[in-house]
């Protein structure tokens, strides 16, 4: 990846968190969204934006206040850097996070098991 396009990225990430950090959707009241990562296209047409969402509500309802508010997110982007091709966002939910937690309980259970069974 060209340097051109990892700052690119980094600064859309940048932005991107702060915009929805002002949010005020009622969705989004006790949700923490952090923006994991912003992938450009080469051509910097289109940006996949990986957000991972956590708090007490239903995490699909602050995925969709994030949705509806895009195209309001990609106007203050816009007026926040300047690029002459603003791209598109594509928002995607990112479960890694979700999944290495999963997988350190599992092997935390495995460890356990383990040493119950060398103790017999």
């Amino acid at each position: 990846m060209s340097f051109r396009l990892e700052k690119a990225n980094a600064t859309i990430q940048k932005k991107l968190t702060e915009i929805i950090y002002e949010l005020n959707d009622p969705r989004l009241v006790d949700e923490v969204v952090t923006v994991l990562k912003v992938s450009l296209s080469p051509d910097l047409k289109n940006a996949k934006v990986h957000i991972s969402i956590f708090g007490d509500k239903d995490e699909t309802q602050a995925f969709l206040a994030i949705k509806n508010a895009s195209g309001f997110i990609r106007h203050e982007l816009a007026s926040r850097i300047d690029y002459r091709v603003l791209p598109a966002l594509d928002f995607e939910i990112d479960k890694s996070e979700e999944y290495g937690q999963n997988i350190d309980e599992i092997l935390k259970t495995i460890k356990k098991k383990t040493s119950q069974n060398d103790d017999k």
